[in-house]
């Protein structure tokens, strides 16, 4: 069979445990790629509630830099009095909330080097 490095090690691939009822490591092997990957790949650590807070607020951050962009564009695209009355605030609204997200992010990293 030809291929390349992970055809050969997934065909190779054997997982050693031990077996509970037995003192000596049973063999195992790998049916799936899915199951392959799934066993060679790297585990993710568990992020605390501190880097979860931050990737949260990072994530808001993001979006709301995406809806104040799109809000900017309406506004530039439209020319009724109504309709630009709506995106100033909205602008508004989207300002405000992305300065209490960057205040927020301040306050967690202010937090972080307390410690």
């Amino acid at each position: 069979m030809s291929g390349g490095i992970f055809v050969h090690t997934f065909h190779r691939l054997v997982l050693s445990h031990t077996s509970p009822d037995r003192d000596s490591p049973a063999e195992r092997t790998v049916n799936t790629v899915e199951e392959a990957v799934y066993r060679i790949r790297p585990r993710r650590r568990r992020e605390t509630p501190a880097e979860e807070e931050r990737r949260e607020l990072l994530e808001g951050m993001a979006q709301t830099r995406r809806l104040l962009n799109q809000a900017y564009q309406g506004f530039n695209a439209h020319s009724d009095p109504d309709l630009i009355e709506s995106y100033v605030y909205e602008i508004n609204a989207l300002q405000s909330r992305y300065s209490y997200l960057v205040r927020r992010m301040k306050d967690l990293d202010g937090q972080g080097a307390g410690r």
